[in-house]
């Protein structure tokens, strides 16, 4: 999967450098290690506390990846929630690595066992870590990251935490 290069020539028209040009032929499918991340990292800060995180996990919120959408952006400011809940909410984005689950959980839900509800939309291995990272949460934290994916615009992470509070 290639990031869509494809954008407005308002950009030239106006005389802008056009943002999508540090994207060009950069995979999204590159799994490799942090280090070696052709898209590089941003920081993202929530008060006066800031978390590294890799540009390519990122583009799986919607929010961060419109803030991208400025080559020079190097810090984003999260207006809402923590760290503790940002450090939760990254953790999820490093796991899926670039690749969210495009489809969505059945509705209504099959199972009580959330488990099994994501088996139907994701592979095992990541199905059972999912389960086990939401099934340790409080209920606090759970409805914390529910509102900051809420925020930051990562619809796959809010949908498994709203079936999970269900």
């Amino acid at each position: 999967t290639y990031i869509d290069t494809k954008m407005s020539s308002d950009y030239n028209f106006f005389g802008l450098d056009d943002p999508s040009d540090d994207f060009k032929g950069l995979s999204l499918d590159d799994h490799s290690d942090d280090d070696n991340n052709p898209l590089g990292q941003i920081i993202l800060k929530v008060g006066k506390d800031k978390l590294t995180i890799s540009k390519r996990d990122a583009m799986l919120s919607n929010f961060l990846e419109s803030a991208l959408m400025d080559p020079k952006a190097t810090e984003i400011d999260i207006m809402s929630g923590n760290l503790a809940t940002l450090k939760l909410v990254v953790k999820f984005l490093e796991e899926y690595k670039g690749e969210l689950p495009q489809e969505s959980l059945p509705k209504p839900l099959p199972s009580a066992d959330l488990e099994e509800n994501l088996k139907k939309i994701i592979d095992s291995r990541r199905a059972e870590w999912t389960a086990t990272f939401f099934n340790e949460l409080s209920k606090d934290n759970l409805l914390n990251v529910i509102e900051l994916a809420n925020y930051m615009d990562i619809q796959p992470l809010l949908e498994i935490g709203l079936a999970k509070y269900a």
